[in-house]
């Protein structure tokens, strides 16, 4: 299985996860009943996506007193880490991204996508803001914030969500997601050059739904088995 859908060059700011375990786990995404099993899944795939966001976070020296009363020199994050999850969604990679950061804070946006027809009849996607909880200006301390959005399709709520974390200035965005469309991840990629993009799977096309193909259907209700309300 290949989790790059014939794709053999990606953007420069794209990174694709190629582990074997979040193969497997991807395959149990697409056909898994839902509920907790799906979030399970969701966290396994979580943990890989976020060793890889958090690899190159800055660090300063911290020299401690071991319980042998012995000075180490060990290290310490250099700057304080947001997380901003893309509800409802982004709540599937809470859990393993706080197992990383214990202390970062967790901010929620709101966005619903939607559709318009063009000037020409053509389908129109974008995303409408529902609700955020972002900080007002950015907390002291905080230069690095990682954008969680599980299912990225036509990238609308991203596109949204990280314009609003942009003006935040913090000094490094990342962008992590579990299953993204080809047309999401370049548009996104085109319009946030400095924005580094973590993806587990990428899959082949969206369709005329904004869907995205093969994929799994709609994420969010599989997670909260709400699929056939």
């Amino acid at each position: 299985m290949s989790n790059l859908s014939g794709r053999k060059i990606l953007p420069a700011n794209v990174t694709l996860l190629n582990h074997p375990v979040v193969e497997v786990a991807i395959t149990r995404l697409r056909i898994c009943k839902g509920g907790k099993s799906y979030t399970d899944l969701m966290t396994l795939v979580g943990r890989f996506l976020a060793i890889e966001a958090t690899r190159d976070l800055p660090t300063k020296e911290w020299i401690v007193v071991s319980r042998m009363r012995l000075q180490a020199n060990g290290r310490e994050l250099d700057g304080r880490v947001g997380l901003v999850s893309i509800t409802r969604g982004g709540n599937d990679l809470i859990e393993a991204f706080r197992g990383l950061l214990p202390e970062s804070p967790v901010y929620h946006v709101a966005a619903r996508r939607k559709s318009k027809a063009g000037p020409n009849g053509e389908k129109i996607v974008y995303a409408e803001l529902l609700d955020s909880k972002l900080p007002k200006t950015l907390p002291s301390g905080m230069k690095t914030m990682i954008v969680l959005d599980p299912m990225f399709a036509s990238g609308s709520s991203a596109e949204l969500v990280l314009n609003l974390v942009q003006t935040l200035g913090p000094s490094r965005i990342i962008f992590v997601c579990a299953l993204a469309a080809p047309e999401g991840m370049d548009m996104i990629a085109e319009r946030f050059p400095d924005v580094r993009v973590i993806m587990a799977q990428l899959d082949e096309r969206l369709n005329d739904d904004s869907y995205i193909e093969p994929g799994w259907g709609d994420g969010s209700d599989i997670s909260n088995c709400t699929e056939h309300d």
